[in-house]
């Protein structure tokens, strides 16, 4: 047991001493990226005076495109761009500083704002500031009209990506290896992690890893985190399980008996979904949308349904939110999303709790079981482990059973 001490009694000499063992996971001393990571004249001395202070951004995937329902590219120039060195003169040049670290891209496509100009396919370069520290850098050709003050923003799209991954195979675009890597870049420990869908985006001040991760991936991706004698670490909660993903099968008896009757976890119902996504940096807005719900279908790519949205619909009316995310740009990513939680949030949601014997203490949370109960009429319901409480003599188990009517 690893932790920290809180709570601690003690008496004279004889007298019982007692404490609690806690492990925080939400007090993450750490901030990435690191503080004074920023353009000043020590650093890098041929910046104009409009950059200096402009903290160098942690890029990730390659962000800054989206495709629309035609299939056609929309770059949406999602990071920014600031200026570091202006050579002028016959074959002069504006340099453009990209990212905090170097990247796995050769060339991006530049935009300036302040123009209203763009420029396709700019060389990148990897350097160091006169400090040491690894930047990334784009240049273009000085054209007439260009100032010192001009802003720019930056598209990834087929770049090859900027910041790489844990594997060094391509750019950290993946939901797995993107939360195993803010996670390592934390004050705590870690422990297994998960592996998941596609984002990109950067980072251009400090923030608290885990925070950051709460904030902008976690309530995108199907898992939560945990605290265990390893650290944190996230559960997969497969909410699209079938019988032959159970770990374990498990029958109602003297061995396994309900405690207490059935109840429902909450009457949050989400039927009708709807996902903006593709941030411009440049437009300081987004470009797509994506939207599931139990409407019939549309010719509209862009809104669809499902055998749960519909029957949602039909038992509850609708029941619809909205929410934004500035990290997914790829449309299969962002058409996964509304799926998994409609899968998780169509219908109310039942948890049984049962008495159970040590020999029961293997299972972890999010572990897939089936469960036969014949006094309610449960014959090898798929349902997940929701939580493990041991006691002096028995295990306390609480299973989450979510209604799927194609399957049940």
């Amino acid at each position: 047991l690893r932790g920290d001490v809180s709570q601690p009694q003690y008496g004279a000499e004889g007298e019982p001493v007692s404490f609690s063992l806690e492990r925080l996971p939400l007090n993450d001393s750490a901030l990435f990226p690191a503080q004074g990571l920023v353009v000043s004249s020590g650093s890098l001395s041929a910046a104009p005076e409009s950059s200096i202070g402009k903290t160098y951004p942690w890029v990730f995937g390659e962000v800054g495109a989206t495709v629309d329902e035609a299939g056609v590219t929309i770059k949406a120039y999602a990071t920014p761009g600031f200026q570091v060195d202006i050579l002028t003169g016959p074959g002069g040049h504006r340099e453009i500083l990209i990212a905090g670290h170097h990247v796995n891209a050769t060339t991006v496509n530049i935009y300036n704002k302040t123009a209203n100009q763009n420029m396709i396919a700019q060389p990148v370069t990897n350097h160091t500031d006169s400090l040491g520290r690894a930047f990334a850098y784009t240049q273009f050709t000085t054209g007439a009209g260009s100032d010192d003050k001009d802003e720019y923003s930056i598209d990834w799209t087929g770049s090859g990506g900027s910041y790489p991954n844990l594997h060094h195979d391509g750019p950290l675009e993946r939901g797995g290896d993107l939360l195993r890597f803010m996670l390592s870049q934390s004050s705590l420990d870690v422990a297994e992690l998960l592996q998941s869908y596609r984002f990109g985006g950067y980072i251009n001040k400090p923030v608290a890893p885990l925070k950051w991760l709460q904030e902008h991936l976690i309530p995108l991706l199907p898992v939560s985190i945990a605290v265990g004698g390893e650290g944190i670490y996230p559960i997969v909660w497969r909410y699209d399980a079938t019988a032959t993903d159970a770990v374990e099968t498990i029958t109602a008896g003297a061995h396994f008996e309900r405690s207490g009757s059935v109840s429902y976890e909450s009457d949050d119902v989400l039927n009708e979904i709807r996902l903006r996504y593709g941030f411009s940096e440049w437009k300081e807005d987004f470009t797509r949308s994506i939207t599931i719900s139990g409407e019939p279908e549309t010719a509209d790519p862009d809104q669809f349904s499902n055998v749960y949205t519909r029957a949602s619909f039909t038992r509850y009316g609708t029941k619809a939110t909205e929410i934004e995310s500035v990290i997914v740009y790829d449309p299969s990513t962002a058409a996964a999303i509304v799926k998994w939680q409609s899968r998780a949030l169509a219908f109310k949601r039942r948890v049984l709790t049962y008495s159970a014997d040590y020999r029961f203490g293997w299972l972890e949370r999010g572990d897939v079981v089936t469960i036969t109960d014949s006094e309610i009429h449960l014959s090898n319901r798929v349902a997940l482990v929701q939580s493990i409480q041991w006691g002096a003599s028995t295990l306390a188990i609480k299973l989450l059973l979510i209604d799927d009517p194609p399957r049940d």
